[in-house]
């Protein structure tokens, strides 16, 4: 069975039997009634995918399309906190279904226990959801107290994904509650700037496992037993490029590779021409 088989096998289960089930332990469906648990879901799934902008109006549509007869205002009055919780359990359950294609065939991937790709997204929500998922703010007086974080983890070699696990906006990367599970002995992690940690980093090493990150331009170095900033280092060993061995972190002194590749001019130019309308 091909992968595409195995995730619409998956996804019917999720999609009917499990929303079902999950309907009713909310307490989204307390009778029996025309619409269920596994309707509703379908519904605003299918519909929202067909059009992500899709009005109640034609979210009835959808319904009917499924079999379902209800009207717009009956349909409205089913967007409950009862219904939300419905939705997000039916996502954890979504997520707990591990689906995995066969290995690339791509040799320096192969060389890792698996090549884990480690990120996350914001979506932006309305304030009045702020009291549910807290958001970071911002400069305009709509739209910001509220938003969402998904964290995702994708193995490159097999095709297993981890996640979305969600969490407010305004938490870090690093939550102690998204549930990761450990990397075994030769994995490889890849991360970005907001999963930067050299107390991870630290853990990683003595769990066997290896990592990839930038590093933060304010990060403290030691060469040959001399301590340096990113910036002195750079000036001084990184003409075209650099490869060296450094221990990264006043305390942790964590051994690893850093590795540097000057950019051009225009390159260099526009980085300086973004850092500056940011800091704006």
């Amino acid at each position: 069975m091909d992968i595409l088989s195995r995730v619409a096998e998956g996804m019917q289960a999720i999609l009917t039997e499990a929303a079902d089930i999950i309907g009713r332990k909310t307490g989204f469906i307390k009778r029996l009634r025309k619409l269920s648990g596994s309707g509703f879901v379908q519904t605003l799934v299918f519909g929202w995918l067909s059009n992500p902008d899709s009005t109640v109006e034609e979210l009835c549509q959808t319904a009917a399309a499924l079999g379902i007869d209800i009207s717009p205002q009956g349909l409205n009055k089913r967007f409950t906190s009862e219904a939300s919780d419905c939705l997000q359990k039916v996502l954890e359950s979504a997520v707990s279904q591990v689906i995995s294609d066969d290995p690339v065939a791509i040799p320096i991937l192969q060389r890792f226990n698996g090549v884990h790709i480690q990120d996350s997204s914001t979506v932006v929500l309305p304030d009045e959801l702020a009291v549910i998922w807290t958001g970071c703010g911002g400069s305009t007086s709509q739209n910001t107290s509220s938003s969402v974080k998904l964290h995702l983890r994708l193995d490159l070699n097999t095709g297993k994904l981890a996640g979305p696990y969600l969490l407010s906006g305004r938490l870090h990367d690093m939550n102690p509650q998204i549930p990761w599970e450990p990397l075994p002995v030769g994995a490889l992690r890849i991360g970005d700037l907001g999963y930067y940690n050299l107390k991870e980093f630290r853990k990683m090493d003595s769990e066997g496992v290896y990592w990839l990150s930038r590093v933060k331009s304010n990060c403290v170095l030691y060469y040959h037993d001399n301590r340096w900033d990113l910036l002195g280092i750079l000036e001084k060993y990184c003409k075209d490029s650099m490869d060296i061995q450094v221990l990264l972190g006043a305390d942790e002194r964590i051994p690893c590779r850093l590795m540097a590749v000057r950019v051009s001019d225009d390159v260099a130019r526009l980085r300086r021409c973004k850092l500056i309308s940011i800091r704006r």
